[in-house]
């Protein structure tokens, strides 16, 4: 990871880098806290300050977990918030609204964002009944399709390399 850090800090820009320690900051993470999560997952740096702002908003605001949660768990940072995190998410707690039983150990919010889409369907909507499992999968079906504001409006149009 050591060589991973020191080629992300020479290639970047130093303004840069504070924009996104800065960001990073005004979640209320000290110095030290934010050293600490660079050095267990560098690949942060790699990732936009609107990406970082988008997932942590949807964390605090949403998820309604403590900001220091993503100290523990960095992969938070990583996830895609229109068609990982969010629809999961929503899953998650609607299987708690249902009372249902899952088959995934406490707590079950993280645990599952850690699955393969493959394996979060198994385990959270096809291990209960047939009626059920196919109101679940409807239910995530459209929580996928729920797009963010603005979302269709962006354009595609880069390919390739940028220059």
């Amino acid at each position: 990871m050591y060589k991973y850090v020191v080629t992300l800090i020479g290639i970047s820009c130093l303004e840069t880098i504070r924009g996104k320690l800065a960001n990073l900051a005004k979640f209320g993470f000290t110095d030290d806290e934010i050293f600490g999560l660079l050095g267990r997952s560098p690949l942060i740096l790699t990732l936009s300050i609107d990406k970082i702002q988008r997932n942590m908003t949807f964390i605090l605001g949403t998820m309604k977990l403590p900001a220091k949660v993503v100290l523990k768990h960095p992969f938070l940072f990583y996830l895609n918030l229109d068609t990982v995190l969010k629809p999961q998410i929503l899953l998650v707690e609607k299987t708690q609204c249902m009372n249902l039983n899952l088959q995934i150990k406490r707590p079950p919010i993280l645990r599952a964002l850690r699955m393969t889409e493959k394996r979060f369907v198994k385990q959270l909507i096809e291990c209960h009944p047939k009626e059920v499992a196919d109101e679940l999968m409807e239910f995530y079906g459209s929580a996928k399709q729920i797009k963010t504001l603005a979302e269709s409006s962006k354009k595609g149009t880069r390919k390739g390399f940028l220059f």
